[in-house]
């Protein structure tokens, strides 16, 4: 009889020890501090392929965009010409003294997540 208690003491141990394998211990991320490795917020977004573009005319106005790497400098005006309430042939997209053209997409610029850009007005 106490043989019996023991081996079920020790089988309801293994099942308490086993359940809580199933139950989450942590508690789930609220901030993106608390990501491993302590990676900046601006990584997140790499992995479905959206980047968040930041665009500044200097006269005040300062425009974020998110857009996917794929897109051309043109979808990326169509995207400011809507947010600005500019028409998309009047904007003209550079940085420092590189004019973007409308034809070559972002990825071959290597415009990446988090990037600032200057905007003028043709």
């Amino acid at each position: 009889m106490v043989w019996c208690a023991v081996v079920v003491g020790q089988l309801l141990f293994q099942m308490a020890h086993v359940a809580s394998y199933n139950t989450p211990t942590r508690r789930p991320l609220k901030t993106t501090s608390q990501l491993p490795y302590d990676r900046p917020s601006r990584f997140l977004h790499q992995s479905c392929g959206m980047i968040e573009i930041i665009c500044n005319d200097r006269l005040g106005k300062k425009v974020s965009v998110k857009c996917n790497e794929d897109d051309t400098i043109g979808d990326l005006k169509k995207l400011l010409a809507y947010v600005t309430g500019t028409r998309a042939e009047k904007i003209r997209v550079q940085k420092s003294y590189t004019v973007y053209k409308d034809h070559i997409t972002l990825e071959d610029y290597e415009i990446h997540d988090g990037m600032n850009l200057e905007l003028y007005y043709n």
